[in-house]
């Protein structure tokens, strides 16, 4: 007999926050904003009705704790009860714990959760036979230093396991402290339903998947791009993963590299041309889910322009991402500047040959390739940059004293840095 089962796999719902963008300028926008989390949510539960799934699954955080209203609590529960007859299930995670009931409420019988003392298992029936087992467990409070995962044993059989986990993965003791070597070591799971790390992941062998969808709607540039969830179909001992995009505003990230347009880029008007006609371009894009586009710009290379932008001061970058913002106010999608960043150095003739051909060059190439690929010298350099940086890219326990460090970034700051020597040692050859 055929085994064939379908579910969503969510994780990080964040009812109740809000995306963080600097620039909000009329009511329309904020309140568009104010319901992006929110309209993320009930496209999961609206795809769990259209692809006519067994079952929803969410891995916890379905709260922001820092956030928790009636409103989101409601909104819950109404998007549940427009399920009927879809289960789904749940487990609490570092920012909804089983610990805080402050606006606890009764959920429609098609919503299951798991306690925090110990794993729970439900079964799930179709057509009167066991085909899937789903294990779980939640937080007791917002740090969980409990290895949840070693109690969750099941039978190896012809029923399909699933196990809800809230981790992040990598061994950290606040969130229920594992790796991938661990969960791998548990045979008897099929499909290991994650949360927490809010970038999707997954991990794929013969007979298991490892899992993280990431954040269904992003709220800042640390959660670039659209999220979603999975999509999963089980036929037999086949599981078929497919991403589905929930997010109504995306965050994105767009380099802008001034040698490029050296002719037409001497002013800060033909910026803001450069700026307008990518923002209508990224605007034209087939997206029918996408309503507000929300940027940072970085502006890179070397050009006459360079002096031009180093010479502006805050608030003449403010007023430009101001005037920018005014013409894409209204519309079927809305696109939001939130930063400029100027990475940019000044022009100098010949230093295309001057690269290619000098071997001091070459050797400061080598030495960069040298730092970013090997794991010891990258951390010497790290720790050289001081300690305003933090290293940890915990997006659960950022420092607001410091600097987050991300390879990105890393990369940013070595390549200016780079841009830096090169701008010492020609001024000193004057090779201009």
């Amino acid at each position: 007999m055929t085994r064939k089962l379908r579910y969503i796999h969510a994780a990080d719902i964040h009812l109740g926050s809000i995306p963080h963008i600097n620039y909000i300028d009329n009511v329309y926008k904020e309140e568009l904003i104010r319901e992006v989390v929110y309209k993320s949510f009930e496209k999961i539960i609206d795809d769990a009705i259209k692809y006519n799934v067994d079952f929803v699954l969410i891995s916890g955080d379905i709260f922001d704790g820092d956030s928790y209203s009636i409103k989101a609590y409601k909104f819950f529960k109404s998007q549940c009860e427009k399920l009927e007859n879809i289960k789904l299930y749940f487990v609490c995670g570092n920012h909804d714990p089983m610990i805080n009931e402050k606006y606890k409420m009764e959920l429609s019988n098609n919503v299951f959760t798991f306690e925090s003392d110990k794993p729970k298992i439900y079964n799930y029936e179709k057509d009167g036979k066991v085909i899937a087992r789903i294990i779980g467990q939640s937080y007791r409070a917002r740090s969980e230093s409990r290895s949840i995962w070693k109690e969750y044993n099941l039978p190896k059989d012809e029923v399909f396991n699933i196990a809800l986990l809230h981790t992040s993965m990598d061994g950290n003791k606040r969130y229920a402290p594992c790796t991938i070597g661990d969960l791998k070591t548990k045979e008897c799971i099929n499909y290991w339903a994650l949360g927490h790390i809010h970038k999707q992941q997954i991990f794929k062998d013969e007979n298991q998947v490892i899992a993280f969808p990431g954040i269904p709607q992003g709220r800042d540039f640390g959660e670039l791009e659209s999220g979603g969830y999975y999509l999963v179909d089980i036929v037999d001992d086949n599981i078929d993963v497919q991403f589905i995009k929930t997010s109504y505003l995306v965050f994105k990230k767009i380099k802008i590299s001034i040698d490029k347009y050296k002719e037409n880029l001497v002013n800060i008007s033909d910026l803001e041309d450069l700026i307008e006609d990518k923002v209508n371009t990224l605007l034209e894009e087939d997206n029918d889910l996408v309503k507000v586009y929300v940027i940072q710009w970085i502006l890179k290379g070397r050009g006459d322009i360079h002096s031009i932008l180093n010479d502006q001061s805050e608030e003449d970058l403010e007023e430009l991402i101001k005037e920018i913002n005014s013409n894409f106010n209204y519309g079927k999608i809305l696109a939001i500047t939130d930063s400029i960043l100027v990475r940019t150095s000044r022009a100098m003739s010949q230093i295309q040959n001057f690269e290619e051909n000098n071997k001091f060059f070459h050797e400061i190439d080598n030495m960069i390739q040298n730092y970013m690929n090997n794991d010891e010298l990258k951390e010497e350099l790290v720790k050289n940059l001081g300690k305003i940086w933090d290293i940890k890219n915990d997006h659960e326990n950022i420092n607001e004293e410091k600097f987050l460090l991300n390879e990105e970034m890393l990369t940013d700051i070595v390549s200016e840095a780079k841009n830096l020597i090169i701008d010492e040692l020609l001024k000193k050859l004057v090779i201009e």
